[in-house]
């Protein structure tokens, strides 16, 4: 029998105000439920990189910093979290979702980064599987190597990924106390992006982009196979 706080999807899931998944990484611990915001740049990146639809949902929204970089694009977005930590953010459980809200054309998110990404697979798998009746877009800011696992590898072989946005600054997660001497921690992170409106033919599109040109200046853009 599953623990009483595993979903549907076999995934163990932390209790409000349990410690559990808190393990120390060099002078950093993790941040509970693997929560890390979301920078301004990372989230402007992807849009100019890719086309986004006008209904986006956001189905890991934590504090609501995605959230507000897509709305000040002009995008609506149902904005969600297992545990919300800004107002306005719905209290759901994505991997329980058995439908999208209506109107939604695109799920975009940063997924929890969990020791050896289960849980962030099982996010993956379960938007695209959402959006497949739809057909919509998919779009997930993971850490670079993510998709190096074998147990991942059938999803960039599929003909509904067609992108990847590779973020050439390092992604700010925590910052140091006073106590660490204000100590920051980084990591190198990439999007990746599945539509399901249309079946890939040859390469990816793949795009390099820095924080100074996410942050107003061209992207640059190249093709891999």
């Amino acid at each position: 029998m599953p623990p009483q706080n595993a979903t549907s999807n076999g995934i163990v899931r932390d209790e409000p105000g349990s410690d559990r998944g808190m393990r120390s990484t060099g002078e950093f611990p993790r941040s509970k439920r693997e929560y890390y915001g979301t920078p301004v740049w990372i989230t402007r990146a992807l849009l100019i990189s890719e086309a986004l639809p006008d209904r986006i949902w956001e189905p890991c929204a934590g504090d609501g910093k995605m959230v507000d970089v897509l709305r000040r694009h002009e995008r609506q977005v149902v904005a969600s979290d297992i545990e919300p930590r800004g107002e306005g953010i719905e209290q759901r459980d994505f991997l329980a979702a058995e439908l999208v809200p209506d109107g939604i054309a695109a799920i975009v998110t940063n997924p929890p980064w969990d020791t050896g990404g289960r849980l962030s697979t099982a996010i993956v798998r379960h938007a695209l599987q959402l959006m497949t009746p739809g057909r919509g877009l998919v779009a997930m800011l993971v850490p670079l190597a993510w998709d190096a696992a074998k147990s991942r590898c059938d999803l960039f072989m599929r003909p509904s990924y067609v992108a990847e946005v590779c973020l050439l600054d390092r992604m700010q997660v925590m910052e140091g106390t006073a106590v660490d001497k204000g100590l920051v921690s980084t990591i190198q992170a990439t999007w990746h992006v599945w539509d399901l409106n249309r079946q890939r033919r040859g390469g990816i599109r793949k795009h390099l982009v820095t924080e100074i040109e996410a942050n107003g200046k061209a992207v640059r853009r190249g093709r891999v196979r």
